[in-house]
């Protein structure tokens, strides 16, 4: 029969695999150095070519300003004046195509 392992006693089990010079998770990994203290290895991060490209391309977009700012300027033009004409049928079918209704 298994029978579980309290939290208060799972100190104890530890303290006994160490006694009985059974391998700690650093000793079985390698990670301790002939020194007896824990060496580890240096890390390293490699950057896939297609990562580094996709990088680039999101840079290039953020850099690119939301608003076309001489776009709003022209319409705002319109608008002043009175020569601004919304056509709005096609509005309505642009809305409702792109989604934005639901």
């Amino acid at each position: 029969m298994i029978q579980p392992i309290r939290p208060n006693e799972a100190s104890r089990v530890y303290q006994r695999q160490v006694s009985a010079g059974e391998p700690t998770t650093e000793a079985a990994r390698g990670d301790i150095g002939r020194s007896g203290r824990g060496s580890r290895r240096a890390d390293r991060v490699t950057i896939s070519e297609q990562a580094q490209v996709l990088s680039r391309v999101l840079d290039a977009v953020r850099s690119i300003p939301d608003v076309r700012e001489e776009r709003v300027a022209a319409i705002r033009a319109q608008i002043a004046d009175g020569s601004y004409d919304a056509d709005i049928a096609a509005l309505a079918e642009r809305l409702i195509a792109e989604g934005a209704m639901s």
